[in-house]
């Protein structure tokens, strides 16, 4: 090869060397082209991954926290998608009326209750979730303690326990600590 070839190569490989090497980029490159990843990305703290044509949203990591913010520029919502599970319980203490804990698994239940039972606490909560409790029948109670011991339940009004009824709706929300309600419908 002439001198003058290898000096191209050596340029050439020079100028894939950071592709071939894993150099981290704080520069952006646009491109038209669809990208398809075979690996684990990585992003340091407070890097951004924007969205849309005017960088109208960003997802980023702030050290502490995952942070979504659709509205960088103008006034658009963020939608998530997807089959909302709901979940069948039936509450039956051994073959009769008694106290029950509930625990749960979604943030929809469809309760329904063998003989008359009263649910004490509801376990498997997530601090700042809402709970959606369908009864299907009127056997089952809803324990108010009006305290905000664990996992307990604090229902509208004081020392008002919730008795079931068929299609009767209740929107609890759990603080970290005890449910707290918010809403009853019969509907």
């Amino acid at each position: 090869m002439k001198p003058a070839s290898w000096l191209w190569v050596t340029v050439f490989l020079m100028a894939l060397a950071p592709y071939m090497m894993g150099t981290t980029y704080s520069t952006s490159r646009a491109t038209s082209a669809a990208n398809t990843y075979t690996a684990d990305q990585s992003l340091n703290d407070n890097v951004n991954l924007t969205f849309g044509t005017g960088g109208d949203a960003d997802i980023d990591y702030n050290a502490t926290n995952l942070v979504i913010d659709p509205k960088v520029v103008g006034s658009g919502g963020l939608i998530i998608s997807g089959i909302h599970a709901s979940t069948q319980v039936t509450i039956d203490v051994d073959g009769g009326g008694g106290s029950e804990a509930l625990a749960i698994t979604s943030s929809s239940v469809n309760l329904t209750c063998t003989d008359a039972e009263t649910i004490l606490t509801i376990t498997g909560g997530l601090s700042g979730q809402f709970l959606v409790l369908q009864h299907e029948d009127s056997d089952c109670t809803l324990n108010d303690t009006d305290d905000d011991t664990a996992d307990q339940i604090d229902m509208l009004g004081a020392n008002n326990d919730l008795a079931g009824a068929a299609d009767l709706m209740v929107l609890l929300y759990y603080n970290g600590t005890s449910w707290k309600a918010l809403s009853e419908s019969a509907n």
